[in-house]
């Protein structure tokens, strides 16, 4: 029997049978386009794929330029039956309205090869200026940890119309209602401003608009999305005093020490000491006075802590806050890391040794202008200060 007549019979199998063979679903490969906004329209831009017959265009209305919407909200507004074109200009677009876009490339009468979709980012534009997107991404370069000053960057894509420094800042406090025009001093680098009328502990909101001057009119962008700022401190700053004296402890593998830890800054955020079950720091005191520096390193365990200095609790597992003009008194007890027992040394305030310190990624949480805490904090015993961030 012959593969001609055997395809045959097992066709006709399947019909009486009602079974079905389904092709092996290829997934779409991704690719990226690029909206680009133009005086009176918003442009589209592709590489062009090879194995395409057609393009479909999609669109969608946004909120604003950080808003994507769903995808259901896409609607198909172009087919494009080039496969050799790369780009489409959409005209029927309102000013004030902000649009997303992806594209589908087809191959043949309706296999999608590729698709320009993506659920975590996609581009919005409007038509015209673009507004600005302000941002202060490193709060340390945002503005100086010992001035009040903050530092804004911004970017914008002004396709359709030259780039221009010409830009508009509005600002609002956290007592205000309403924004209000600003002029901050520009900085040297890449598109930097400065506001130096900032006060510490307070938080501020700003928006801006970019504008086009040509002969007697101006066109203006839309307002950037605001940005907060909040002018504490990005690292935190403590004063510590140790209240147990610098000592040698002889054949031992533990030693107390009881520590008084308060806010060194009313300009700090809220720091939040942790500790649901006994956490392990890093303590380590260095002596220089030897030919080769003594170095020991120890670990260091919270056990409790107190208001007053006589009634000591268990850290609780929502942490303890370190309130404004009211110290905490921390216990802690130092363990040799082999548990054999040993000489431990201790480094109080002012100790006769070089170093006496302790750091940690547990110990401490604290909530300052940085989105994320790295929860990374450093004590020096000896100098009696500490920060967080």
């Amino acid at each position: 029997m012959n593969k001609k007549i055997l395809s045959l019979l097992l066709i006709s199998a399947m019909v009486l049978t009602g079974m079905s063979i389904t092709p092996k679903s290829v997934k779409a490969s991704w690719w990226w386009n690029d909206i680009v906004s133009q005086k009176n329209s918003i442009k589209i831009k592709w590489k062009v794929k090879k194995k395409a017959s057609k393009y479909e265009v999609y669109r969608a209305t946004a909120k604003d330029y950080n808003v994507m919407p769903k995808k259901s909200k896409f609607k198909k507004i172009k087919t494009i039956r080039n496969k050799y074109v790369k780009s489409y200009t959409d005209k029927k677009v309102k000013k004030g309205k902000f649009y997303a876009y992806y594209l589908k490339a087809i191959k043949g009468k309706k296999k999608v090869i590729a698709n320009t979709y993506t659920k975590k980012y996609m581009q919005i534009k409007s038509k015209g200026i673009s507004a600005p997107e302000l941002e202060c991404v490193e709060y340390e370069d945002c503005y100086k940890d010992l001035s009040s000053d903050v530092v804004i960057r911004f970017s914008d894509s002004c396709t359709g119309c030259s780039f221009s420094n010409n830009i508009k800042f509005y600002r609002k406090a956290d007592h205000q209602k309403r924004y209000k025009p600003i002029k901050l001093t520009k900085e040297t680098g890449y598109r930097k401003w400065r506001d130096k009328t900032t006060l510490k502990g307070h938080t501020y909101y700003y928006k801006a608009k970019v504008y086009k001057k040509k002969k007697k009119k101006t066109t203006y962008s839309g307002y950037s999305v605001p940005i907060k700022i909040t002018t504490y401190n990005y690292k935190a700053k403590y004063k510590i005093e140790t209240l147990t004296k610098t000592d040698v402890r002889k054949n031992d593998y533990m030693q107390d020490v009881i520590v008084k830890l308060s806010d060194a800054s009313i300009f700090n955020g809220t720091t939040v000491i942790k500790g649901t079950g006994i956490y392990s720091s890093d303590y380590t005191l260095v002596d220089d006075e030897f030919e080769y520096p003594l170095e020991c390193k120890y670990d260091v365990h919270l056990d409790g802590y107190s208001y007053d200095n006589v009634n000591y609790r268990s850290i609780p597992e929502t942490g303890v806050e370190i309130k404004k003009n009211t110290p905490v008194y921390l216990k802690l007890y130092i363990k040799t890391r082999t548990g054999r027992v040993e000489d431990i040394y201790w480094g109080g305030n002012g100790c006769e040794y070089a170093e006496s310190y302790v750091e940690s990624y547990q110990f401490i949480k604290y909530k300052g202008p940085l989105e994320n805490s790295k929860g990374y904090s450093y004590f020096d015993f000896k100098r009696g200060v500490g920060f967080a961030y």
